[in-house]
């Protein structure tokens, strides 16, 4: 038989979604709002997606291994918080602009009606979106994890309990 949560709040696997749209929005604010003429987007690993089983198993290895760890299935406000805070610092998001000029062969009618290929100098606008992946280890360093902590991230790391992640995720 289910329980009821002893508590309010929402259960682990809602903030997923709320925070791909937040994800999105912030890669949408920062390519809508920055003027340039052309786009990069790179990540620090190769992928830009959101690594949800690391972002999940810090969190979890984070409150519920902690000295008074305590359930992550209902999440209070504060908890949301502290999960909003994880996500975003394993998931930056900083943009850079540069201006590069070249060469371009550009044909034009010149003031007597003929056609004439001309080099032009051209500059572009190039906003780079750099989108910084922390992992898992890297978290447990700057959070000063305790050898719970480090245990509990080791075993929801475990390559069993992604299918839980993937539930919860997707």
């Amino acid at each position: 038989m289910a329980t009821t949560p002893s508590r309010p709040g929402i259960i682990l696997s809602q903030p997923v979604c709320l925070f791909n749209c937040a994800y999105e929005a912030r890669l949408r604010e920062i390519e809508q709002s920055i003027p340039h003429d052309r786009l990069e987007t790179i990540a620090n690993d190769g992928d830009l997606s959101i690594h949800w089983p690391e972002v999940l198993s810090v969190f979890v290895a984070d409150v519920s291994g902690a000295e008074n760890g305590e359930p992550v299935v209902v999440l209070d406000a504060a908890l949301q918080e502290k999960l909003k805070n994880i996500f975003w610092q394993m998931n930056d998001v900083p943009y850079a602009t540069r201006t590069e000029t070249h060469e371009e062969e550009v044909t034009v009618i010149d003031d007597e009606g003929n056609e004439v290929t001309v080099i032009q100098t051209v500059s572009e606008v190039i906003l780079t979106i750099s989108i910084t992946h922390k992992t898992a280890a890297e978290m447990a360093q700057e959070h000063h994890f305790s050898s719970r902590q480090k245990e509990y991230l080791e075993l929801m790391l475990q390559p069993e309990n992604r299918e839980m992640w993937d539930l919860l995720v997707f």
